[in-house]
């Protein structure tokens, strides 16, 4: 379905949606623990799709570092990681109808791959992807201002499209190095 979504859309369908994947071409996701009990979409801590989040304070069985929202006192965090969009996923309060990535559960972040994403501010093919933590770890780029307080560098991904604030676009995450999640 992202192929055709990819390339096509119109009155009834927007052209990809946050965090989904933009083609048929490698992914590679990271299984992730979402520690968070506060902030986030729901005031409860839940992740949405498409948006930025930080190392977390615990470490799971496996080794690997937990993650959560960021907050918009965020402004020298430590990103882990895009949130992949995994439809089936529901928040923990179903009554809200928020999807996204409950509290206390596992989470998938991008290592490698093109997906789609919804800039808070105007971006250019070619821009290093920011959070921005004023938005709650959503998605800026260099053209608006580059790296300082609030705007926290996404290692390895760039815009693979110019798309205005508001707009879907799609981001490509090539070399994410050593992720934080390990170090």
């Amino acid at each position: 379905m992202s192929d055709i979504l990819a390339t096509t859309g119109g009155r009834l369908f927007t052209k990809g949606l946050a965090g989904d994947a933009a083609d048929a071409s490698p992914q590679v996701l990271d299984t992730v623990y979402n520690e968070a009990t506060t902030g986030g979409l729901d005031s409860a801590g839940l992740l949405d799709f498409g948006v930025a989040c930080k190392v977390g304070t615990g470490t799971n069985a496996a080794g690997r570092k937990n993650v959560s929202p960021i907050e918009t006192t965020d402004t020298a965090a430590v990103v882990a990681g895009i949130t992949s969009r995994f439809p089936v996923v529901k928040s923990a309060n179903p009554s809200d109808n928020v999807v996204g990535w409950p509290s206390k559960h596992s989470a998938s972040i991008v290592r490698y791959g093109r997906r789609f994403a919804i800039p808070c501010e105007n971006v250019t093919e070619g821009d290093q992807v920011f959070a921005i933590a004023a938005s709650k770890g959503q998605l800026g780029g260099s053209t608006a201002a580059g790296a300082g307080s609030g705007r926290l560098k996404v290692t390895g991904a760039t815009w693979d499209t110019t798309t205005a604030s508001g707009a879907v676009g799609i981001i490509k995450i090539s070399d994410r190095g050593t992720p934080a999640l390990y170090s």
